[in-house]
């Protein structure tokens, strides 16, 4: 009881209230009750949970290690020294992914509210952003059972109620039909059909610690597998139409495979007992399915990836000032609400475009 242990004042009536920061709407946990009910609520209801939770002994790494106590001797964290490339640490200890960098390149006003102090977002919903999800988790569910997709596993969205075991357990029917073109077109690249390939995890992020800079390190690829001593991240992608790019193109397109090729080289391959490793980036269009391959062999190659995590990773680590940066992604930014400048980029173009501008950028 707070107020008894905090100013030695004995409690006559206990409330306990949540306000939603979304709405402003009061609910009352605990409303006017007296110190003995509020004791017997918690014996009855919450002693046995507070025991677990302090008692507890099993690690499991997450996001919130970055505010850990324990941190700097916990071994459940993969080391990953110098995967930022920092010279010194930042301000106080952070978690980052490569989502969160993309996140920060665009706005770093939007990666604080989203990400570290998890204002409530809206989020709007699309075919592109459901399809996708779908995808993976149905991919996630085959993957995990080390066995090679099949067509047997993928009934037509018209005979959905033959959507089987690994459908059910993954994917909304009504996502299904969204992911199905993109599903059909993985059999023919799914690497579980070469039977030398080892499956190590699927759809799981890893958590790891890079002391040189004190930040966890959040690593999700779609799966971790093992092909004698070669250790290979996938990152899957769905496209409506495949991408007329070349190799290194499509390298400077997705910042997750310079962010993979980096885990792999500052410990990953290390980690799981490799020699090498190798991030394949598999790009699923309706009517195809495209896979381009990069080794932490090619020196020239991780050069480039190397140095650009180090400078992502450099302004975003030491930054404690946030500063919007307007741009044509504020009309559907999921935390608008919150930002003093959300209409900027807005205003700006409509000036433009109304004085003839033939350059609505901000930068002109």
């Amino acid at each position: 009881m707070a107020a008894k242990y905090q100013t030695g004042t004995e409690p006559q009536r206990i409330w306990v209230t949540e306000i939603g920061l979304n709405d402003g709407i009061e609910f009352h946990l605990i409303s006017g009750e007296s110190p003995d009910r509020v004791e017997e609520l918690y014996q009855s209801g919450g002693r046995d949970f507070v025991l677990a939770a302090t008692k507890g002994e099993e690690r499991v790494p997450g996001r919130a290690c970055g505010s850990c106590e324990y941190l700097g001797g916990c071994d459940s964290l993969i080391p990953l020294n110098g995967f930022l490339q920092a010279n010194s640490p930042g301000p106080w200890t952070r978690s980052v992914s490569a989502s969160d960098l993309v996140l920060y390149e665009a706005c770093p006003s939007r990666w604080y509210m989203e990400r570290e102090i998890h204002l409530p977002r809206v989020e709007e919903g699309s075919e592109p952003l459901l399809r996708g999800l779908a995808t993976h988790q149905w991919l996630a569910q085959a993957h995990g059972r080390a066995k090679a997709c099949s067509a047997d596993e993928l009934p037509d969205p018209a005979d959905i109620d033959r959507l089987g075991s690994v459908g059910e357990a993954a994917v909304d029917p009504g996502d299904y039909e969204l992911a199905y073109p993109f599903l059909r077109s993985h059999l023919d690249c799914c690497p579980l059909h070469d039977e030398s390939i080892r499956s190590l995890t699927a759809e799981r992020t890893l958590y790891a610690f890079d002391a040189q800079a004190d930040a966890v390190i959040a690593t999700k690829a779609d799966a971790f597998w093992l092909r004698g001593d070669t250790l290979i991240m996938r990152e899957i992608k769905t496209v409506q139409a495949q991408p007329e790019a070349d190799k290194d193109e499509i390298f400077s397109a997705f910042l997750a495979v310079a962010w993979d090729l980096v885990a792999l080289d500052t410990g990953f391959i290390g980690h799981f007992g490799a020699a090498r490793g190798e991030v394949q980036l598999e790009i699923l269009s309706p009517d195809a399915a495209v896979v381009h391959t990069y080794s932490t062999d090619d020196a020239a190659l991780m050069k480039m990836a190397r140095g650009r995590i180090r400078r992502l990773g450099r302004d975003w680590l030491a930054d404690v000032q946030w500063t919007p940066t307007p741009n044509p992604g504020c009309t559907h930014c999921s935390v608008r609400r919150w930002c003093g400048v959300r209409d900027a980029w807005a205003h700006a173009v409509a000036t433009k475009v109304a004085a003839g501008a033939e350059d609505i950028s901000l930068a002109s």
